[in-house]
């Protein structure tokens, strides 16, 4: 057997362990899904979009170089609101 000077051994089992607790906080955390309270930034260009379960986009806020605008499709999929 290779001759490990014990603080190695020490550190690899000392992390092992932060890394089982670690896994196990990530299993109970709830899923992060809702904002209860605060703000969405957004920073630079980008977008918000909200999609349904089959992947349509229903609601898209985005701010771009030479625009901002705000779209809402229908359940049929039907842009019904552009700005």
């Amino acid at each position: 057997m290779a001759n490990v000077p014990k603080d190695i051994t020490d550190t690899i089992r000392e992390m092992q362990k932060e890394i089982r607790a670690l896994s196990a906080a990530v299993s109970r955390a709830p899923a992060q899904r809702e904002i209860a309270s605060g703000d969405v930034v957004v920073t630079g260009e980008g977008s918000i979009t909200v999609k349904d379960s089959s992947g349509n986009v229903r609601l898209q806020m985005a701010v771009f170089p030479d625009a901002k605008s705000l779209k809402i499709w229908d359940t049929a999929g039907t842009l019904v609101f552009a700005m």
